[in-house]
């Protein structure tokens, strides 16, 4: 595909220096806008606005999946369990209530019926932050069962699903989705999903996940690389998540140059954790694969494996297979957030009859649950972020719930 083509250009994979030289001159007009867009905001001539509670948000500098979902989940329960009423406030990416707004609860999705008209100016550490007149009253619907990733996304879904009784705001503006969250669900802790890039909405804390298993070559900016901002944005995150350091040899380098970049950050790493195998059923959404479904991760070993996925890292999901020793791994890669369809499922169907197993991700699983007939072996690995550094939840909720 020609998307997949595209990323193995950026991350330095596949040669072709006239495509190369042509998305450097790309990178050059990229790197001017997003100038442009940040000297707006610096200098007030965009304005951001402000919800009256705490919003810390979760985010990267690349293209493509760093871990933010599990992340989040991780981030979300350590804030429950200190006490926090905590939201999650999340595009949607290809939802239909993308440019609507809903909330997913407990596998529900809701249209937000909120109509809000407060106008104010606020002035914090020294910034002027509008908060400008807004009504917005999308027709209240009855609630739908989420089960598929058309309603909210794929990434809602399955935030939704690991983080029962959250409420998971879906839309494109967050501000909105926030206002309906304070005043429905009285959260006084906001995630702002993906938001490193989102000046729109003004946020207390941000959490920036580096992917460390990104080769050198592919820390350009977009489209030569996959940097959505140069590196040195990194002085603007207050706590930097290293992800993937399981998949490089030596973290030090990465550490060093992360203080270098920013001395007064938190620094923390973390891997991504197989934690089991489970099996998909025909015509049985991923809410209700229940725990006879599960299976130990030892079932990969000698197999050979079809690894089908559609996210933004698909390294890493192979590298957490190959941990478990497989007689051999058929890769198929989709591009990050690729909707399944009946041809694709016969493609997979296909290639499954060279391999022992067909394993996907969660994330994937959520859209090929209601399609998948049965037809082959199929199971998605569960996975955690899991945080390596010592003490990190004390450090953690230091830097996140103090002023």
């Amino acid at each position: 595909m020609i998307i997949m083509y595209f990323r193995e250009i950026m991350l330095g994979k596949r040669k072709g220096f006239i495509i190369r030289l042509f998305l450097r001159v790309l990178s050059l007009v990229y790197f001017v806008l997003i100038k442009i867009r940040m000297c707006g905001y610096k200098y007030s001539f965009l304005r951001e606005k402000k919800l009256p509670v705490r919003v810390i948000s979760v985010g990267n500098l690349t293209v493509g999946g760093s871990g933010k979902t599990p992340a989040i989940i991780e981030i979300a329960s350590l804030l429950q369990d200190a006490g926090k009423r905590v939201g999650v406030l999340i595009r949607g990416y290809q939802g239909r209530y993308e440019r609507q707004q809903g909330v997913v609860l407990d596998g529900k999705i809701k249209a937000q019926r909120h109509k809000d008209t407060e106008a104010q100016r606020t002035e914090h550490r020294g910034r002027k932050v509008a908060v400008s007149n807004r009504q917005s009253a999308v027709g209240c619907v009855g609630a739908i069962t989420c089960g598929s990733p058309f309603d909210a996304g794929d990434e809602a879904c399955l935030l939704s699903k690991n983080l029962p009784c959250v409420p998971i705001l879906v839309g494109k503006d967050r501000w909105t989705s926030g206002r309906y969250a304070i005043q429905k669900f009285d959260c006084d802790t906001l995630l702002l999903d993906d938001g490193f890039q989102h000046l729109k909405l003004y946020r207390d804390e941000d959490i920036l996940l580096h992917d460390v298993s990104i080769p050198q070559q592919g820390l350009r900016l977009f489209p030569e690389g996959v940097l959505r901002e140069p590196l040195s944005s990194m002085k603007r995150a207050r706590v930097i998540i290293l992800t993937h350091t399981d998949m490089v040899a030596d973290i030090a380098p990465y550490m060093e140059m992360v203080k270098r970049l920013n001395p007064g950050a938190l620094i923390l790493t973390s891997i991504h954790l197989p934690l089991r195998l489970i099996r998909g059923r025909q015509g049985v959404g991923i809410r209700d694969q229940g725990d006879l479904s599960t299976y130990p991760l030892s079932l990969i070993k000698g197999k050979t494996i079809l690894a089908c996925s559609g996210i933004g890292s698909p390294e890493s999901f192979e590298h957490s297979l190959r941990q478990f020793e497989p007689n051999g791994i058929i890769s198929l890669r989709f591009p990050d957030h690729y909707q399944y369809d009946s041809a694709c499922l016969m493609r997979i169907e296909e290639m499954a009859k060279e391999a022992d197993m067909v394993v996907t991700t969660e994330k994937d699983m959520i859209r090929l649950a209601e399609k998948y007939t049965g037809s082959f072996l199929l199971f998605f690995l569960k996975i955690r972020l899991l945080i390596t550094t010592p003490n990190w939840q004390e450090d953690l909720l230091r830097y996140l719930c103090s002023d």
